[in-house]
């Protein structure tokens, strides 16, 4: 009986030593090795309720879009962004801007993606996922910033929380929930069966969702914190360059050509001035236009031509003048103030009782009026109303890419 009682005694001793030494090695062996599941998985649960603590469960390990997510598009991602960050002491330059860019196309692309595979499928949830790329397509980082870098909220995420147990996604246009992920997505195409094509579906799309909620709460805060006010100034600048182009004065070629390189010599000037180029923000439209050379065609009327020849269409020739305005307005909201042009004129026309050509003054008004006065050499007063050519020979479209590759506006 000792010897048996001896004998346990021994083997105890000996299973607590690799009891012990077993704890110890598990305590030194890093967290990752004892986590054998991966860091970020598919959720997945027998109920809807089930799905979403899955789904919480993976959020909280910081996947889909945050730390620990090692998906193509996260990786994509942080390459891109890494790209939009202006340097210490750098200015905005426009591969900042087109990295921002890419990065709201390639989001917007991938929930659209997951809308037309459910309106193909027929299945409940398209349009919350169409309001969702829709609002992707149309944001602006950053809107929410202040007009200097005191007022930057430096953790601003453009409202692009996930709030699973309030089942809130947002935000839309009025900063309000756009949508219920369990309710309009898991619901209706879980409810019934979660193996199914459609639950997966559903899933797959709340997953990505989800990333690209935390991915936009990123481009907000580098926005935030190395955009910022640039962002605001550089939208500013761009509403400018479109009014420059669309309201002002249509230009000839040859006056395209002869203002930009005035443009272009006032910003070498001031990038000499400063001993740097001119930031990107900073390369605001003209505020003026020289007028060179602009034909056009109009009504004049001679009060001492004979009777039925003094309201005659006539020819005008503009030889020289300018035309020049006042910016007002911040953000998108900017006008053209106070336009106001004056040009040296010659006008022809084939009438009675009158000279056919008059030399005057023609006055450009809101850049959608010209009206003028001439004289000829026989003392007769001509006043004329003109419709420039060059507004029927261009239109709206590719013309502000062409301004700016002649002015340079807006290129680093």
């Amino acid at each position: 009986m000792n010897t048996i009682n001896h004998a346990l005694m021994q083997n105890s001793r000996i299973v607590l030593m690799v009891l012990s030494l077993s704890t110890s090695v598990l305590l030194l062996m890093p967290a990752a090795t004892l986590a054998q599941a991966p860091a970020c998985t598919t959720p997945t649960g027998d109920t809807v309720d089930d799905i979403v603590f899955s789904l919480q469960l993976q959020m909280q390990r910081d996947c889909y879009g945050e730390s620990s997510d090692t998906s193509e598009l996260k990786l994509w991602f942080d390459q891109q962004l890494t790209a939009a960050e202006i340097p210490d002491q750098g200015d905005l330059q426009e591969s900042h801007l087109q990295a921002i860019e890419a990065i709201m196309q390639r989001l917007s692309s991938t929930v659209r993606s997951h809308a037309a595979d459910f309106e193909n499928a027929n299945r409940p949830g398209s349009l919350a996922l169409r309001t969702v790329a829709a609002r992707l397509a149309s944001e602006t980082p950053s809107q929410t910033t202040g007009s200097s870098p005191a007022t930057v909220i430096n953790d601003n995420d453009g409202g692009w929380g996930v709030q699973l147990d309030d089942d809130l996604y947002g935000p839309d246009a009025s900063n309000r929930p756009m949508f219920s992920p369990r309710l309009d997505l898991l619901q209706p195409n879980c409810q019934s069966q979660t193996a199914s094509v459609a639950c997966r579906a559903a899933v797959d799309a709340v997953v990505d969702l989800v990333r690209v909620a935390n991915l936009m709460q990123s481009v907000h805060q580098r926005a935030d914190r190395s955009l910022g006010v640039n962002l605001l100034a550089y939208q500013r600048a761009e509403v400018m360059w479109d009014l420059y182009t669309n309201e002002a004065r249509v230009q000839y070629p040859w006056e395209m050509l002869l203002n930009g390189y005035l443009y272009q010599q006032d910003i070498n000037e001031r990038g000499a001035e400063q001993g740097r180029d001119v930031a990107l923000v900073n390369r605001l439209p003209p505020d003026r236009q020289i007028i060179l050379l602009h034909p056009g065609v109009g009504l004049e009327y001679v009060d001492d031509a004979t009777d039925g020849g003094r309201l005659e269409p006539a020819v005008v020739m503009e030889w020289v003048g300018f035309n020049s305005w006042r910016y007002r307005g911040s953000g998108s909201n900017v006008t053209m103030a106070r336009p106001l042009g004056v040009s040296l004129v010659t006008t022809l026309s084939d009438r009675n009782g009158s000279k056919n050509v008059g030399h005057g003054l023609a006055f450009h008004w809101n850049h959608t009026m010209t009206t003028g006065v001439t004289w000829r050499s026989g003392g007769e007063v001509g006043l004329f109303i003109s419709i420039g050519l060059a507004d029927r020979f261009s239109s709206e479209q590719g013309r502000l890419s062409k301004i700016k590759d002649i002015f340079g506006g807006l290129r680093p």
